[in-house]
């Protein structure tokens, strides 16, 4: 089915950012998860690829895939109960609807092992749902951020009617790292002679504009030091083909 990435109303957050959200909120050690699989695939690089630090980079994505799996879990969980209320927004009349919470029941799908994004529909092998469409198009799913919110607060310090309190953005890690594969599959290793890919600098900028669309304004250093692990991990694999 086609998708309509039609603009979110005010005070929205996305589905993806918000699955990121709860993850990073139930999961005390998300930090030390993911540095731990960071390091370990950095090892894994300076050992020429060895056996032994492969095994222990694929421990620590497995521990990582483990505690967002389990996340993910607990996420549908709630929408199911209506506990979060996920939506869409009717583009022509302006107006803003509820999905089904019963139609989250069932299976869970691939969720988290793949890319979250923000498209629903029952016959999705990664996130099934409800079918979020409108007019023959899928709609983007969200959460109105002040409900969102509220039921996070006792646990993330959100505060339901006065905002955030000095929170900085979330950035799904999984999508930077699809992000940059797919831009380097597409460009190749920068070129001195290759105009809009020749440094390093061209993929920041690419990467910035993609999390725009989102509705994210990120840092140019912010990017730099999304996108190290992914680059790394980009060349690590081209140079054992």
């Amino acid at each position: 089915m086609l998708r309509s990435d039609d603009p979110l109303p005010q005070n929205a957050i996305r589905f993806s950012q918000a699955f990121e959200q709860f993850y990073r909120t139930i999961e005390p050690k998300w930090q030390e998860l993911e540095a731990a699989r960071n390091d370990a695939f950095s090892a894994y690089e300076k050992n020429d690829f060895r056996q032994k630090q492969q095994n222990e980079w694929y421990a620590t994505t497995d521990a990582l895939d483990s505690a967002r799996i389990s996340a993910w879990g607990q996420f549908r969980s709630m929408l199911e109960s209506g506990q979060l209320v996920a939506c869409i927004r009717d583009p022509d009349k302006g107006v803003i609807l509820e999905l089904d919470p019963k139609a989250w029941a069932g299976p869970q799908g691939l969720g988290p092992r793949c890319s979250i994004d923000d498209f629903i529909c029952p016959n999705d092998p990664i996130q099934p749902g409800p079918l979020a469409s409108i007019g023959g198009k899928l709609r983007p799913v969200f959460f109105m951020e002040d409900a969102f919110g509220a039921v996070l607060a006792p646990k993330s310090g959100l505060v339901a009617s006065g905002g955030r309190r000095g929170r900085k953005p979330l950035y799904d890690d999984r999508a930077i790292r699809k992000a940059v594969f797919e831009l380097m599959d597409h460009h190749g290793n920068f070129q001195d002679s290759d105009p809009e890919w020749r440094c390093q600098a061209d993929l920041e900028r690419a990467v910035i504009e993609a999390l725009e669309k989102q509705g994210l304004e990120p840092a140019t250093s912010t990017v730099r030091k999304l996108i190290t692990a992914p680059l790394r991990e980009w060349r690590a694999s081209r140079a054992r083909r």
